[in-house]
């Protein structure tokens, strides 16, 4: 992405400064942010500014705000926002495009977003920045892994209290130093409310 939005001409889809209302900063404004020890405006990877200018909607869900629910699970493939809405009531389908899926439902009476991310953390990451412009401020990751330890067995519930950062986009974002853990309050609920269902939690 850096170096579509660096790229004279706007190659690789015209991701230049122009295409978000900007223009690239003068060289005296490059001396002024390397002084300050920052990127300039024309190095960032993604361009904090919410939405750009002239966009109704976000570029890759579709959304804007006020189509989204506060909560959302964020499961990898298209085909398991079905499976998860399935067992919902209320299910409106928001958008759709590329590995993205979006649908809107409630559980047990409480309203949630559903979204799929693809595969990999680029596209999680769209999907993450996305929906957080638009006003999710829970996101809960959903999904199937392979277990390591012989006393996970197949269909027991796991709860992850971390995550390594053994891949780069995370980098981009904060150091590899910081841990990658969840919300305590959010862990905590999910914890409980699978022990309250029965499950054997790990």
């Amino acid at each position: 992405v850096r170096e579509a939005v660096r790229r004279p001409g706007g190659g690789r889809g015209g991701l230049t400064p122009a295409a978000f209302g900007l223009a690239p900063p003068r060289r005296s404004e490059r001396a002024r942010w390397s002084a300050a020890g920052e990127r300039p405006p024309d190095r960032a990877v993604f361009y904090r500014l919410g939405r750009p200018p002239g966009l109704a909607k976000q570029p890759h869900l579709l959304i804007e705000p006020g189509d989204v629910e506060d909560t959302a699970l964020i499961p990898g493939d298209p085909g398991r926002v079905d499976r998860i809405a399935s067992q919902c009531d209320d299910v409106e389908t928001v958008a759709e495009n590329r590995e993205y899926k979006l649908v809107n439902a409630t559980y047990d009476g409480v309203p949630l977003t559903i979204c799929s991310t693809g595969i990999g953390c680029p596209s999680a990451a769209i999907a993450v920045e996305e929906l957080a412009a638009v006003g999710v401020d829970t996101l809960i990751r959903v999904g199937t892994t392979g277990p390591l330890q012989s006393g996970i067995e197949i269909g027991d519930m796991v709860v992850a209290t971390g995550a390594a950062k053994a891949e780069g986009t995370s980098k981009r974002y904060e150091d590899a130093t910081v841990p990658a853990v969840p919300n305590y309050d959010v862990l905590s609920a999910l914890v409980d409310g699978a022990e309250a269902n029965g499950e054997d939690v790990h």
